[in-house]
């Protein structure tokens, strides 16, 4: 992309390598001229590639960084600083160029695949069966490998159980609930040996209170729950 300025003319990279050896004025350059110009040139192009726009903003914050220092007389001390500092990252965007187009290069070169070497300790099996060798005989000889491996041991097997959701429990206390005003929480789980099945009842129970869909009453300490309808 040409940059055209009113003192300047030629590639923004260039523009970058004169303020880098202050060969050109920062003050001098319309910073808003070449922004309008770079948007000038993204409407002439169908294809706008990110990598574009992220290294204009990146030369173009900097740059209106350097240029609001330097127009604070006061800050001639930072001025300098920041423009070492400008400098150093102009150098290190310009090495980041030239390695991204080596690489480039070497992607669309024929030497970019390169395959490993084989180690010392590695050794180059290669499977070469005589001419006498069959498939009987191959078969002989696996079965015979299988038969020298150790038994192998047998986990027990465990069914699992299904665990009843609080949906379906919260379903179950609403059906019984239809045959009866009220019952106790016992007569509930009475019929349940699994813990987790126990404590699913009661969360249900907890969640239709909370819907006031029903009334628990415990009249001790440790003593039965009532289950009422609400």
């Amino acid at each position: 992309m040409e940059i055209k300025i009113e003192n300047f003319e030629g590639p923004l990279d260039l523009l970058l390598q004169l303020i880098e050896q202050e060969e050109l004025d920062i003050t001098q350059v319309s910073l808003s001229a070449v922004a309008e110009q770079f948007i000038s040139y993204l409407e002439t192009i169908e294809k706008k590639e990110p990598e574009m726009l992220a290294d204009f903003l990146l030369i173009a914050a900097k740059l209106l960084y350097i240029k609001s220092r330097a127009l604070l007389p006061e800050l001639e001390m930072e001025l300098e600083e920041d423009s070492i500092d400008l400098a150093r990252q102009l150098k290190m965007y310009q090495k980041f160029v030239e390695a991204s187009k080596l690489v480039a290069e070497k992607f669309l070169s024929d030497d970019f695949a390169y395959s490993r070497p084989l180690a010392v300790y590695q050794k180059l099996v290669k499977f070469e069966p005589g001419r006498t060798l069959s498939a009987v005989k191959l078969r002989e000889v696996f079965v015979g490998i299988i038969k020298g491996l150790d038994n192998i041991a047998r986990l027990p097997k465990k069914s699992l159980e299904r665990i009843i959701s609080i949906k379906e429990k919260i379903k179950q206390i609403q059906n019984l609930l239809k045959e009866k005003r009220s019952f106790n929480f016992s007569e509930l789980t009475g019929n349940i040996n699994n813990r987790t099945e126990i404590i699913v009842s009661f969360l249900g129970l907890l969640e239709l209170a909370k819907q006031r869909e029903i009334i628990l009453e415990q009249v001790s300490v440790f003593g039965e729950i009532e289950v009422r309808k609400f």
